[in-house]
């Protein structure tokens, strides 16, 4: 790639990639960028602009797998998942060993509900590079929702292992652990999410439910309070709320949250459920 081409590639890139929780990035130095699913994504206006600049810079060096692969994460963005899976593949027919674009090519088969094909894509890119944590939080991912919890644990435990300062293999880890009333577990490992990205609301949510069945009800409450400050019409965090200051016999509190969260949704059930004992002083 030349200085030129390069360039353009950096500038796309730092466009493309707006940090979220689920955004992992691999260097711009090399143009080698891979996904972690978001749902914080940057708006329809910007990445549409961003697929516009990088299709110039693939039609500028089409046999350059480094623009194919930002493209293809820009068409992730907006849902274009066809066209990302096109970009991946191509991509990965100039170079096999990109084990970027394997990961990245994993999330859009998961994306199309083709579980084995991105199980077969985790497994290369891993064969390719033993050490990337990006695909064994990927892979763990996978396992979890098929309900492979050993496997499940074992890559997120690796990925912590390999890079500790990425949040996400620590908040996947801990639902496993959640999932499995380990909630004392759970709880550190959603804590230590928090930790390394302190803005993000679903680790404090998932925290703070782990700490309702360790009958932490105070540190469970403030927990819920951020989750639902953090993320517009998050009902069921306000309805959480409203159970945990119950659980404390504040009643008040819990009525106002109850109705916070039927605010947003009026047919919630354990909101509406919760605001009926609240009204007549019972408790949950």
């Amino acid at each position: 790639m030349n200085m030129k081409i390069f360039k353009r590639v950096c500038c796309c890139f730092k466009r493309v990639l707006i940090g979220s929780l689920l955004v992992v990035l691999a260097g711009c130095h090399s143009g080698n960028t891979s996904l972690l699913s978001s749902d914080n994504y940057v708006s329809n206006k910007r990445s549409q602009e961003n697929i516009q600049s990088l299709s110039k810079v693939v039609e500028s060096n089409p046999q350059d797998p480094n623009a194919l692969n930002l493209r293809g994460t820009a068409y992730v963005k907006v849902k274009r998942y066809q066209e990302a899976l096109a970009d991946f593949s191509t991509a990965l027919k100039l170079n096999p060993d990109y084990y970027q674009a394997y990961t990245n090519r994993a999330l859009v088969y998961i994306k199309l509900e083709k579980r084995e094909r991105a199980l077969a894509d985790y497994n290369q890119a891993l064969r390719l590079a033993p050490n990337y944590h990006v695909a064994y939080i990927g892979r763990g991912r996978l396992y979890r929702v098929q309900n492979k919890v050993a496997l499940a644990l074992s890559d997120f435990t690796r990925a912590i292992e390999l890079f500790g300062e990425n949040p996400v293999g620590y908040y996947q880890r801990g639902i496993v652990y959640q999932s499995l009333g380990q909630h004392k577990k759970a709880e550190e490992d959603f804590s230590s999410a928090i930790s390394l990205r302190p803005n993000s609301g679903q680790p404090y949510f998932k925290r703070g439910q782990s700490r309702m069945a360790l009958q932490k009800h105070e540190d469970a409450y403030n927990d819920f309070y951020v989750a639902a400050r953090t993320k517009k019409g998050h009902y069921q965090a306000w309805a959480y709320r409203g159970l945990a200051a119950e659980r404390m016999n504040s009643y008040k509190e819990a009525e106002r949250a109850y109705r916070r969260s039927l605010s947003t949704n009026p047919s919630f059930k354990p909101a509406v459920e919760g605001l009926k004992r609240v009204e007549r002083g019972g408790q949950a």
